[in-house]
Formats: C-alpha cells, structure tokens, sequence
C-alpha cells in the first residue's frame, strides 16, 4: 500500500503532529487501520472468521496502533460494519519478544529465509536499516546461517 507512504511524505504532515517525533521511522499513520480493513474486506468476501495478524510484544512498546486494546477496539468497529458475521483480528505472538518468535518459527520449520524484515521496499534486504540489522542478529542468536540476500552489509 505504497499511497500510505506516499502521503506520510506530504510537506508538513509530521510537523503537524509533534508526538510524531517520537515515534520511529517506519511508522505510518493509521496504517493498521488501513491493513486491518482491508483484511477484514477480504475474509468477509472468502467467509473467514479470523484475521491473524503478527505483531510481537516488541511491536506493542513501540507503535501506537499495535497492542490488545488497539485490536479490541478495531474488532468492536469490526462487528459494527459487519453485523453478525463474526470476525475478528486476532494476535497469537503478542506477548511473546522477537527472539521468542523467531524460536518458535525455527522450531516449526517455516522457510525463514522466504521472511521480510526490511523496513524499505525492493527485490533485496537493504542490509542497513534496523529491521535487516535486528534479522541478522536473530539468525546469529538462533545460530544458524542466514541465508538473505542483502544488497549490503
């Protein structure tokens, strides 16, 4: 949903709201919102019940828009715009930290070489941002080779 980026760099837009400057680079405004909605657009045309998104615990103490209380308050306007139909946005790794979800991702063999971790858009892993840095860091934790192609190191 790259329009979401393109109007985060409208001239202006974070000076208008001073809070911005504490939060970190890669947020977007209402972009889980936008996310969930669209999410919710989907499984209501395929009949699912639940939205599973992946926030951890360290996404909860770092953006607004992640955490239980954002997520209840999404499924009660969730059920307002879809009476009766029941689905709902649920986290399952939210009280979990990052190392913790990646241990149990290695430990049920998902393809973690396939996974995105990069805060920028393209073909490769930059290399340089925090999400590429934190990436690299998991696989050493975990001690196993990395096998991400990344445009730098």
């Amino acid at each position: 949903m790259q329009f979401l980026r393109e109007a985060e760099d409208l001239p202006g837009l974070a000076d208008s709201y001073p809070a911005a400057q504490s939060l970190p680079p890669v947020f977007l405004p209402a972009r889980n919102i936008v996310y969930y909605s669209v999410a919710a657009h989907v499984a209501f045309s395929l009949g699912a019940r639940e939205i599973v998104v992946g926030h951890n615990r360290d996404d909860v103490e770092t953006f607004p828009d992640v955490g239980c209380d954002f997520i209840e308050a999404f499924n009660a306007l969730l059920e307002r715009s879809l009476p009766g139909f029941g689905a709902s946005v649920r986290a399952p790794l939210i009280g979990l930290r990052k190392p913790e979800v990646w241990r149990l991702a290695y430990r049920l063999g998902v393809p973690l070489g396939e996974t995105w971790s990069c805060w920028r858009a393209g073909e490769l892993h930059c290399g340089r941002c925090a999400g590429c840095m934190q990436r690299r860091e998991m696989f050493e934790t975990l001690g196993i080779e990395d096998p991400t192609s990344y445009q730098e190191l």
